[in-house]
């Protein structure tokens, strides 16, 4: 991913590199396990991902899935 722009015009730099957070959010998912955010929250039961997915279908997930 190419972030001089960022760079450039804000000053901006990664926190981490995009590689070791890939391997990390994999090895989560495939554990699925996950974090207190939204978007990666464990899937607790196998009914939430169906949950999920009918919310994003009526349209009212809000960011979730």
């Amino acid at each position: 991913m190419d972030t001089s722009r960022a760079h450039e015009l804000l000053g901006w730099r990664p926190a981490h590199e995009a590689g070791s957070i890939l391997r990390e959010w994999l090895t989560g998912a495939a554990a699925g396990t996950g974090r207190a955010t939204p978007v990666l929250r464990p899937v607790n039961r196998p009914g939430d991902q169906v949950a999920g997915a009918a919310r994003a279908i009526r349209g009212d997930s809000a960011g979730r899935v």
